[in-house]
C-alpha cells in the first residue's frame, strides 16, 4: 500500500571556499528536513525512510545527485548533495510507500530554500513534470504546480485520469502561452516571464510549508495565482496582451482536458479561467482609465471582475463557470453603452459577428492538436471579432471595440 509522506524540508547552503548566500553547480549543499507518514490511521514520523534528491534535464530525465540519508526515529534527515541550477526532485522511500516533491530552477544553488510539504498532490506534481518535461523542455515546475489540483492529484492517485494527458494539458498551455505572447508583443517576453514565476513559486512554496492550515494553504494558492500571471506584467506585456496569455492558457487547458472526470475537468478549468477573469478584467478597466472614464466607473468594473472570480471560485460546474462569464461581459456592455453612448442596436451587431467568430472558433478547439494551434485559432478568433466591432461601432470608437473584444472570450 502506498501510503503518503509529509517532508517539511528546508535547504542550507554550505560554500566550502567562501562564505556568500549562493552557491555554484557542484558545491555542497546540504538539505535539512523531516518526514512524517500523513497516511489517515496513523500520523507519526516515518523512521528509515531513505531520502536522496536529483537533478531535472530539459528533456525530463533524472541525473541522481550525490549522497543519501536516512531518517532518524523522529523522521528528520540531513542530506549532503551538489548544488544544481536545474529543478530539483526530492524523494523520499521506505517500504510499503513513497512520496517526491519538485523545488524550482536554481532553487538548489541558494542558501537556504524550503521545500513544500511532501503530499498527494505534490507528488502528482512531480510525475506531471517530469512527463511534460519529456514533451517540451520549457516547461517548468510552476507550470505543472498550476495545473495539478487536489482533486487532479487525486484522480491521478485513483486511475481516474492518467498522469500524461495532465501532462499534456500542461505542454498545451505552456504552448498555447508562449505563441500568443510571441504574436501580440515586439519580441519575446516569456524567458523573462518564466524566471520570474520561478521565483514566485519558490515564495509558495516557503509559504506553503509554513501554513498548517486549510486557509493558509488557500491564500498561499491565491497569492501564487496571482503572481502567476503578473509575471508577465513584470516582463512588459500590456494589460491586453496578458488577457490573451490568460486566455489562451484557458482554452488550452479545456482543450486538453475533455478526457478528464467531470470533478478534474472542473478543477483543471476553474483555477485557468480564474486566471483569464482576474487578467481580462483588468484589461477592461485599464482601456476605461485610458479612455477617462470615471473613478465610479473603473470601481463598478472592479467590483464585477470581484464578483466574476468569486462566483468561478465557487463554481462546482462547466455551466455555472459559464453562467458567471457571461454575467460578467452583460455588465462591461452596459458600461460600454453607458460610457460610449453605443445603443443596442450596435451591440447587437457586434455579438452578432461575435457569435459567428465563436462558432468558426468551436470548431477549430475541437481540431487542435497542439497549443500552438489554440493560440493560432485564439488569435484568428480575436481579429474576426474586432474586425465585427470595428463595423459596428465605428473604427474611432476604439474603447468599445477594445472592451468589446476582450470580454467576447467568454
Amino acid at each position: 500500500m502506498m501510503t503518503r509522506l509529509v517532508l517539511a524540508a528546508f535547504l542550507v547552503a554550505t560554500l566550502s571556499a567562501c562564505g556568500s548566500d549562493t552557491l555554484e553547480p557542484g558545491d555542497d549543499t546540504t538539505i535539512n528536513g523531516s518526514v512524517t507518514s500523513d497516511d489517515a490511521s496513523a500520523k507519526a514520523p516515518v523512521e528509515g525512510a531513505v531520502v536522496t534528491a536529483a537533478a531535472v534535464s530539459g528533456s525530463g530525465s533524472l541525473s541522481a545527485l550525490d549522497g543519501t540519508a536516512t531518517t532518524d526515529a523522529e523522521g528528520s534527515f540531513s542530506l549532503t548533495t551538489e548544488a544544481t541550477l536545474d529543478p530539483v526532485v526530492l524523494s523520499a522511500s521506505a517500504t510499503g510507500f513513497a512520496s517526491r516533491a519538485l523545488l524550482e530552477a536554481g532553487a538548489a544553488v541558494s542558501s537556504r530554500v524550503t521545500a513544500p510539504p511532501m503530499t498527494a498532490e505534490t507528488e502528482a506534481e512531480a510525475d506531471v513534470f517530469l512527463a511534460a518535461r519529456a514533451r517540451n523542455s520549457a516547461v517548468d515546475v510552476a507550470d505543472a504546480v498550476y495545473v495539478v489540483t487536489a482533486d487532479v492529484a487525486a484522480d491521478i492517485r485513483s486511475g481516474s485520469v492518467a498522469t500524461a494527458d495532465v501532462a499534456a494539458a500542461v505542454v498545451a498551455a505552456v504552448e498555447a502561452e508562449r505563441e500568443t505572447a510571441d504574436d501580440v508583443d515586439d519580441g519575446d517576453p516569456t524567458p523573462e516571464a518564466r524566471e520570474t514565476r520561478d521565483e514566485e513559486y519558490a515564495s509558495f512554496r516557503v509559504a506553503l510549508a509554513a501554513s498548517g492550515t486549510a486557509s493558509g494553504r488557500a491564500t498561499a494558492l491565491a497569492r501564487f495565482e496571482a503572481d502567476y500571471d503578473e509575471a508577465y506584467a513584470e516582463a512588459g506585456l500590456s494589460a491586453r496582451a496578458r488577457a490573451r496569455v490568460a486566455a489562451a492558457r484557458a482554452k488550452a487547458i479545456a482543450r486538453f482536458s475533455r478526457s478528464f472526470s467531470s470533478r478534474t475537468q472542473v478543477a483543471v478549468r476553474r483555477r485557468a479561467r480564474i486566471a483569464a477573469a482576474q487578467a481580462t478584467g483588468l484589461a477592461v478597466e485599464a482601456a476605461f482609465e485610458a479612455e477617462g472614464a470615471s473613478s465610479a466607473r473603473i470601481q463598478a468594473l472592479a467590483d464585477a471582475r470581484a464578483e466574476l472570480v468569486s462566483s468561478l471560485e465557487a463554481a462546482a460546474t462547466e455551466s455555472a463557470m459559464t453562467a458567471a462569464e457571461a454575467e460578467y461581459a452583460a455588465t462591461v456592455h452596459a458600461e460600454i453603452s453607458a460610457e460610449t453612448g453605443a445603443s443596442a442596436a450596435q451591440l447587437n451587431a457586434a455579438a452578432q459577428a461575435s457569435a459567428s467568430a465563436r462558432t468558426a472558433f468551436d470548431a477549430a478547439l475541437t481540431l487542435a492538436t497542439t497549443g500552438r494551434a489554440v493560440a493560432t485559432a485564439l488569435g484568428t478568433f480575436y481579429a474576426a471579432v474586432e474586425a465585427g466591432a470595428e463595423s459596428a461601432f465605428g473604427s474611432s470608437a476604439s474603447l468599445a471595440v477594445e472592451a468589446f473584444t476582450l470580454v467576447s472570450v467568454y
